[in-house]
C-alpha cells in the first residue's frame, strides 16, 4: 500500500518502450499520470527504461501541457496531488 505523504520519494523500474498513457501536466504532474511517460518527458528517462524516482507533492490549481521528447501532455485544472520526477 502506497501512502501519499508531501515529500515522501517512491522508486520505480520502467520497461523500455512505452505504452500510451495519459500524462498531464509539465514538470508538476497530477499524480494519476503514467510516472513512465511523465519520466521521459521530463527527460530524466529514455525510451529504453530504467529506474525512476518520484517526489510527492501538494496539488496545483493547474496543469499546463507541451510537448517534449516525444511525449504530449495534456492541461488539466485543480488537482489535489502531484508529483515530480527526480
Amino acid at each position: 500500500m502506497v501512502t501519499f505523504d508531501v515529500g515522501k520519494t517512491y522508486k520505480f523500474k520502467c520497461p523500455a518502450g512505452r505504452k500510451d498513457s495519459s500524462v498531464w501536466g509539465t514538470d508538476i504532474y497530477t499524480l494519476d499520470s503514467s510516472i513512465c511517460n511523465a519520466a521521459v518527458h521530463a527527460g530524466k528517462l529514455t525510451e529504453s527504461g530504467g529506474p525512476v524516482t518520484i517526489e510527492l507533492r501538494p496539488g496545483e490549481d493547474s496543469y499546463k501541457g507541451t510537448t517534449r521528447n516525444g511525449i504530449k501532455t495534456n492541461d488539466y485544472g485543480k488537482y489535489g496531488q502531484s508529483f515530480v520526477v527526480k
